[in-house]
């Protein structure tokens, strides 16, 4: 669901300094704080502009610079299957322990996907500051990840960059 609408900066967030709004056919999604970088774009908080939702349904979005931000078209086409191959494949997706992407969004060179918010980062920086998990934790933990690693391999999809740092978790639920 690829949707060409407009960015605008929008002055009535004056308590969001410089947000951008980008408008989504799920709404106008106010872009907020960079949350996350990786290798193929940031991940900003975003905030449902109609319903102000800022628990769950509070999302995450990745932008994603389009193809032809870079120099060598064969770079270009590469990257350019692979997002749209991952956004193919996350839309397919339903599993409780796989983050759900709401929609998709082309607007101005950029790919935005709209992902619910997993509240509480990536698994690696919950260990460092905690250290140790508990056997319990522990336990529960594996049995998420690997009911969703088996999710995907029933439905003939390998994810190829299991680590740590790819591991996100909401506490909810979390006992000391």
């Amino acid at each position: 669901m690829l949707n060409s609408s407009s960015i605008s900066k929008q002055p009535s967030h004056s308590h969001i300094k410089s947000a951008k709004v980008i408008k989504g056919t799920k709404g106008n999604w106010i872009l907020t704080k960079t949350i996350g970088k990786g290798s193929m774009g940031k991940v900003k908080l975003a905030i449902n502009e109609t319903t102000k939702e800022k628990v769950r349904p509070t999302t995450s979005i990745r932008d994603i610079p389009a193809a032809n931000h870079y120099k060598n078209l064969q770079q270009d086409q590469a990257k350019e299957f692979r997002i749209i191959r991952e956004a193919a494949i996350m839309l397919l997706l339903d599993h409780p322990y796989i983050v759900t992407l709401h929609e998709i969004l082309l607007i101005d060179q950029y790919y935005y996907f709209v992902f619910d918010l997993v509240s509480d980062g990536q698994m690696l920086d919950f260990i460092i500051s905690h250290g140790k998990l508990k056997e319990k934790v522990a336990r529960k933990y594996l049995r998420q990840i690997v009911s969703a690693v088996d999710y995907c391999h029933q439905n003939s999809i390998v994810h190829r960059d299991l680590k740590i740092e790819n591991i996100l978790i909401d506490k909810e639920g979390y006992d000391e």
